[in-house]
């Protein structure tokens, strides 16, 4: 994978590449590596880190590390996006939506089949509209299509056809959305997504971000300030730009401190390490970078300096598991179906491989396995059984008759709809 998008928290830097997590706490210049069994796919960091690979979702706290929760997923995602109190996952024909609190599956909403993405990364901007919307963007050859989906119902609202997007923002100001796309015109929405201006840049701009007085768009021989309307209030050249951090700018041969006002230089030094990346701290002047070999430095404005940054190993500890309530438990959810007949049949098949699971039906019927006081518990024993399914938690469904089932030569029963090792 790339290096991902990543927000910062407060205290410290959230950077994945690879099957590597690597927390770097700026104040004592001392980063955390942490490895995983498979690669990173996506991650959001906001109060807690959630990131994801092919087989698991876990939940971190970054500052420690710990380990908060963790959950399988059954099916291969593309990206991970936070929205109020959910979690997003997003898949080439399918939105899951899992709670934020104990990762547990809430709903999932079919899409037409299409290489979506996240429009903008942050969507709390959404938090307060009626329809609960989620933006997306789904790229086909040199278009790029925008997507509004009500996640309640599962309905598109709206979609805009555009040429290939670079960067698509929401400008909380004038809550209004701002795209570029692959041919320099700056695309500039209202609320609603009706395009309202469109602006051809004199220069091939290759990102655009916010900034306090407009928008800041980059290009490779200068950083350009201009409102919505396309004036330019402020314009620097500046050699060919490879990565930039707030008001730091970065090349293979200098390090460059721009005002983030005037966007006049205040300071530069040769880029003596190679640093080839940069991640701004957050509320800090300041900004992680890494090189090549993948060492990693701190730097420093007024005045601006580079200082290398020691690198240790350690172990994701976990914290203490919250054990479920008498009154809701821990179900795995194997299946769900609009037609019971289905329903049945996938019911039986799993009971003479020994599975007792069972048919809970609402809107669909939804064979269901468990439930468990112990979500953690439940893991290992999924993981026995190679079994996949979406956790879901949920009042306790009672059963008349007892049941049992076998992990290895372990035998576990079931009275009165809850589970427990004999």
């Amino acid at each position: 994978m790339g290096l991902g998008y990543l927000l910062a928290s407060v205290c410290c830097k959230v950077i994945i590449l690879d099957s590597l997590l690597f927390t770097a706490n700026p104040d004592i210049k001392i980063v955390s590596e942490i490895s995983f069994p498979e690669p990173i796919i996506d991650y959001v960091c906001d109060d807690f880190l959630y990131l994801y690979t092919s087989n698991d979702l876990y939940k971190i706290d970054p500052l420690e590390p710990a380990l908060v929760d963790k959950t399988p997923l059954p099916l291969r995602f593309n990206h991970l996006l936070l929205k109020d109190q959910e979690i997003i996952l997003i898949a080439t024909n399918e939105i899951i939506i899992l709670d934020r609190d104990n990762l547990a599956f809430k709903s999932g909403i079919g899409l037409q089949p299409g290489d979506y993405r996240p429009a903008i990364e942050d969507q709390t901007f959404a938090s307060s509209s009626a329809d609960n919307n989620v933006y997306l963007i789904s790229d086909a050859g040199q278009r790029s299509y925008l997507n509004v989906i009500d996640l309640r119902s599962g309905r598109l609202i709206k979609q805009l056809t555009t040429a290939h997007l670079k960067s698509f923002i929401y400008d909380a100001k004038t809550q209004s959305f701002v795209g570029l796309d692959v041919k320099s015109n700056l695309l500039v929405f209202d609320a609603e997504m009706n395009l309202i201006r469109k602006i051809n840049l004199a220069v091939h701009a290759n990102d655009c971000s916010i900034h306090a007085d407009g928008l800041l768009l980059r290009a490779d021989q200068c950083v350009i300030l201009m409102n919505t309307k396309g004036e330019i209030i402020e314009f620097q050249p500046i050699p060919i730009v490879s990565d930039h951090s707030r008001s730091l700018y970065l090349n293979d041969d200098a390090i460059i401190s721009l005002d983030n006002t005037t966007l006049r230089p205040n300071d530069w030094m040769i880029n003596h390490h190679k640093i080839a990346r940069l991640y701004p701290c957050a509320y800090s002047e300041r900004a992680v970078g890494i090189d090549i070999r993948r060492n990693f430095y701190l730097l420093a404005q007024n005045p601006l300096a580079v200082a290398p940054m020691k690198r240790n190993r350690v172990q994701l500890v976990e914290k203490p598991w919250v054990a479920a309530t008498s009154d809701s438990l821990w179900y795995l959810q194997l299946g769900a179906f609009s037609d019971p007949i289905n329903a049945q049949h996938a019911s039986k098949e799993l009971r003479e491989q020994g599975l007792p699971v069972f048919i809970d039906s609402t809107d669909l019927y939804r064979v269901k396995f468990g439930g468990f006081m112990d979500k953690f518990a439940a893991l290992s024993i999924i993981e026995e059984l190679n079994i996949v399914g979406w956790f879901v938690y949920q009042p306790r469904v009672p059963r008349n008759l007892p049941d049992e089932f076998y992990v290895g030569t372990e035998r576990y029963i079931i009275e009165n709809g809850v589970v427990r090792k004999e």
